[in-house]
């Protein structure tokens, strides 16, 4: 249950257990055709693995974002969001966190049209 989860953060005061709760808030709310709800729930999640300074999570957080903005018809802004995401998770030099960018782009591109690059 989310909900306990996020309690669960709160009285810890761990933002990566709470940003972990916003990503799945996101998920699931994706899942059920709410955009806006998914994409208010990865913008909580990535402020809440930028206080806690858990780049995985922020990856992972972009990614639903990624997703809610490009089901809103936001894609430029998705697009440019896709673009930092992969650099990041580049960065990282972390093959699980780069597989879920590269995933999460790959999704992002084929559902643009941008065949060349999906």
């Amino acid at each position: 249950d989310i909900t306990a989860l996020l309690s669960l953060a709160d009285e810890l005061q761990d933002e990566s257990r709470r940003a972990e709760a916003w990503v799945r808030q996101a998920l699931v709310a994706q899942r059920s055709g709410d955009y806006r709800g998914s994409l208010q729930a990865s913008e909580q999640a990535l402020a809440a693995a930028e206080r806690a300074g858990n780049a995985h999570i922020r990856l992972r957080a972009i990614g639903r974002k990624v997703f809610a903005l490009s089901r809103l018809g936001q894609g430029q802004a998705a697009q440019q969001l896709v673009e930092d995401m992969v650099a990041q998770a580049r960065a990282l030099g972390d093959d699980t966190s780069l597989s879920e960018a590269l995933g999460s782009a790959a999704t992002f591109w084929s559902k643009s049209g941008d065949q060349a690059r999906g």
